[in-house]
């Protein structure tokens, strides 16, 4: 039997979560997100002509054609009608409220192609617990953020032989292991195009602080010629007037 102190140190390796990928939106798509939620909140909510009326008609939405109906005239009084300018910014229509684009898994397959960065996962409908739980897991080891999770996450001592068996184990420890290879060479790809960025935009900064002083230099100078031709001008004429 385990000890108490063994015990402990099992449950805190359970509970131990990886570092979640850190997902920056850009102001440009935060400011859309904002706009987005004021115009849903100004949009009216639109509903079937005579459907608070007659039980057998939905209220879901069908634009209206009937000949003397008051909602195809937008008359006072009426139901607004759908119009493009409710329609929100199309750079953020479908994204989640965090900027992210929401993808369907049905199996923990599917988490290796998610990309931590630009999106975020939604288990389907008809997944069970137990394989809920190994999503949960395998999106937590690469840092994906799930929106509806199903259960806790299953804890690193159940092995993936027990789940599904030894050579499917084994493919997809090899799929995980590729798959974090190339986001790893990936982020390092970006990470030095972005130093060579930094280094470009340094260089460009003291080209132009460069080309500035020598503009003062070469405007310094001229006002300079220009004081001596005044000076001598001044001087030419004290010298005629002594003359005269």
């Amino acid at each position: 039997m385990p000890s108490v102190e063994e015990e402990g140190e099992v449950e805190e390796k359970v509970r131990e979560k990886p570092e979640k990928v850190v997902k920056v939106v850009d102001p440009e798509k935060r400011r859309l997100l904002s706009l987005r939620e004021k115009v849903k909140k100004k949009s009216p909510v639109f509903r079937r002509c005579e459907s608070w009326r007659y039980k057998r008609v939905n209220t879901g939405w069908r634009r209206p054609k009937g000949l003397d109906t008051k909602m195809r005239y937008e008359l006072k009084g009426w139901p607004r009608i759908v119009k493009v300018g409710y329609r929100k910014p199309k750079k953020v229509r479908g994204l989640h409220a965090r900027g992210l684009e929401e993808v369907l898994i049905f199996s923990p397959s599917e988490v290796v192609s998610v990309d931590p960065y630009t999106q975020v996962i939604r288990i389907g409908g008809s997944v069970g617990l137990r394989k809920g739980r190994e999503i949960l897991r395998v999106a937590e080891r690469f840092g994906i953020h799930v929106l509806n999770p199903k259960g806790e996450a299953l804890p690193p001592e159940i092995e993936l032989e027990e789940e599904f068996g030894e050579e499917e184990a084994l493919e997809i420890e090899k799929e995980w292991e590729e798959e974090l290879e190339k986001r790893e060479e990936v982020e390092e790809e970006l990470e030095e195009e972005e130093k060579e960025e930094e280094e470009i935009e340094k260089l460009e900064e003291l080209e132009k602080l460069e080309e500035e002083l020598e503009e003062e230099e070469e405007e310094e100078e001229e006002l300079e010629e220009e004081w001596e031709k005044e000076f001598e001008e001044l001087v030419k004429e004290g010298e005629g007037e002594e003359k005269g």
